[in-house]
């Protein structure tokens, strides 16, 4: 075959080439003709590629011979012709030398054959070379630009956060439309540069608009990197050896920190919704197994519990289970958006009194908007004692755990039968990272499982192939490694540099609130939560809700058209719209906290100058 002479050197080739040679009628083996194949390479000249006729003569000399098919393991193998001896004769005379009709090859010879043509084909105009260097060099100049916007541009205070632009004047100054012909690697430098140049800076120190994204971490950057670089999926520790271990360790630490027991497990999954759905998934297989086979079916309304200032994925995971949205039920909650147990108590009594089934208990651990962290302990203890699942959504709250000083903040949670952690908030790792951790690892492993109908996938192995292949546990069959990143930012900067980060950014909300309370015209009216502070602006004392409502609006849209600080509002509760501050990210200084109050009110003054 090709492969056999692709390359080796010329003496190897030679070997190799009297090893496959056929014997004669005597059953002595001839010795190789030559073959302008087995020529050496001329000398470069002054470092420039051979002529192209040098490669016009290096076309493929062999045909393929079949073995009779009594000989034992029928296969092909390559008979060299014979050719004349003279180099010149080689590159001035030589035919197609392919002594075997094509339509009589075997189709897998056939097939070899032109795809060998036309590899050399490339060879012979030198495209094939050529073009591995423009991508080569491609990759390495845009992987370039990629290390110098996360340790630099991207973080650049002196720069603007976002370079906003309407859709259809984006769409054209971005380039994103797409065309029949390629526009070649030599462009692939500039492509990247107009991606960073007009998308949001998430790690800039004066981006506080999401908490699912910012101050993120270099070197997590790195590992989603080796993570596309290596393409392996997770179903299996053959495929995925190396990142299985990593998911196994860092498992392992996060149940200690959870205060799980030592039968701890966990599945790492694209976001906290999937690994809320996930959570209850298994709540309602463990409740019912017969669920698994035969879904809701015949059975009684089976009903979940969550806060009303809980994420919307909750309703959604109603949705996808078949529940319905509307047996997902909210509890309702106090002015700062913290569960009332008595309220959760009285709905669960309604519900078995209405002859559903409760099977699913939520507690938030920090609310997307007022950063809401719900009595764990006391929610778990209500939920125990109705028969249900308790799950916690630390998605964002629970990185507290790495810090000595805020976990208690957390208090209760090593009572919960599941725990929701998104690195990509908190901890600062790219998106997404979220894991779903299981204190009972047999509920883990078979509450989804599919036994035979993934044989293809789970072999006999060397290793105890049940404790180490992931893929039966999970949601999805192709996983991506999103551990590497997470594992490599932990072994790089140890778990003081992750209490670290956590420290910083609640050091950062305590300073930002003490600002709210001693600047005329904002008015902070709930007490901070997580990593949130909620505030409104009043240029003026007696500033109208309607007034306050529209203005929040309108200053958000000049905050992103001057993109120097990006700030997120929304309503909630029947109040007027309110600035939400999210503190994701530890190099932001006190600078930058007042720079948001100076901007807030720099526009304000701006939209009133122009008669609003």
């Amino acid at each position: 075959p090709p492969s056999l002479f692709r390359g080796t050197s010329l003496a190897r080739r030679l070997a190799r080439a009297e090893e496959h040679t056929p014997p004669d009628a005597a059953g002595t083996r001839r010795p190789p003709p030559s073959n302008p194949l087995l020529l050496p390479a001329p000398p470069r000249r002054h470092g420039r590629r051979p002529p192209a006729a040098h490669f016009a003569a290096l076309r493929p000399v062999y045909s393929y011979q079949t073995q009779p098919a009594s000989a034992p393991g029928r296969r092909l193998i390559p008979r060299i012709p014979e050719q004349p001896n003279s180099h010149d004769t080689h590159r001035d005379t030589m035919a197609p030398l392919v002594t075997t009709d094509a339509a009589a090859m075997p189709a897998a010879a056939r097939k070899e054959a032109e795809v060998l043509a036309a590899v050399k084909s490339a060879e012979d105009t030198g495209v094939g070379a050529s073009s591995d260097r423009a991508r080569a060099q491609a990759i390495a100049d845009g992987l370039a630009k990629v290390a110098k916007y996360v340790n630099a541009d991207g973080r650049n205070r002196n720069a603007k956060v976002c370079n906003f632009k309407l859709p259809e004047e984006l769409y054209t100054a971005a380039s994103i439309e797409l065309t029949e012909k390629g526009v070649g690697y030599d462009a692939v430098g500039p492509i990247v540069d107009d991606i960073f140049k007009y998308s949001i800076k998430s790690s800039h120190p004066r981006f506080f608009n999401q908490m699912g994204m910012g101050g993120t971490e270099p070197i997590g950057v790195l590992g989603e990197a080796i993570a596309a670089a290596c393409n392996h999926s997770m179903y299996t520790y053959e495929m995925a050896p190396v990142s299985t271990l990593m998911e196994r360790e860092v498992i392992s630490q996060l149940g200690k920190l959870a205060g799980f027991s030592e039968n701890v497990d966990g599945m790492f999954n694209p976001g906290g919704s999937a690994s809320n759905t996930h959570a209850m998934l298994l709540a309602r297989s463990n409740k019912v197994a017969a669920t698994k086979s035969k879904g809701l079916a015949g059975l009684p309304r089976m009903v979940a519990f969550t806060s009303a200032e809980s994420h919307y994925c909750f309703e959604k995971a109603g949705l996808m289970l078949g529940l319905g949205s509307s047996n997902v039920i909210k509890v309702p909650v106090n002015k700062q958006g913290v569960m009332i147990v008595s309220e959760l108590e009285r709905l669960l009594e309604e519900a078995v009194a209405d002859g559903a089934v409760p099977f699913f208990v939520n507690a938030t651990a920090g609310s997307t908007v007022f950063g809401a962290v719900d009595d764990i302990k006391a929610v778990g203890a209500v939920a125990k004692k109705y028969g249900c699942w308790f799950h916690v959504d630390g998605a964002w709250g629970s990185s507290l755990l790495f810090s000595r000083k805020h976990r208690n903040t957390l208090d209760g949670v090593a009572d919960a039968d599941s725990l929701t952690w998104n690195f990509h908030k908190l901890s600062g790792m790219p998106q997404s990272c979220s894991v779903l951790l299981v204190q009972d690892r047999e509920i883990l492993k078979t509450g989804i499982a599919l036994k035979d109908d993934c044989s293809y996938l789970y072999h006999e192995q060397e290793y105890d192939a049940a404790m180490y292949d992931t893929g039966e546990k999970s949601l999805q069959c192709g996983r991506r490694p999103d551990i590497i990143k997470l594992w490599l930012v932990w072994k790089t900067i140890g778990l003081e540099g992750l209490e670290a980060r956590v420290d910083r950014c609640l050091s950062n909300r305590d300073a930002f609130v003490e600002m709210l309370k001693a600047r005329p015209g904002f008015e902070m009216f709930v007490e901070p939560g997580l990593c949130n502070v909620c505030y409104w602006y009043k240029p003026q004392f007696d500033m109208s809700a309607e007034a306050t409502h529209k203005l929040t609006a309108v200053v958000k849209q000049r905050m992103m058209s001057r993109g120097n600080v990006l700030v997120n509002y929304q309503p909630r509760q029947g109040l007027p719209n309110f600035w939400r501050m999210v503190f994701t990210n530890p190099d932001a200084t006190v600078e930058d906290l007042a720079f948001v109050l100076d901007e807030t009110a720099a526009i304000s003054e701006e939209i009133s100058a122009e008669g609003y």
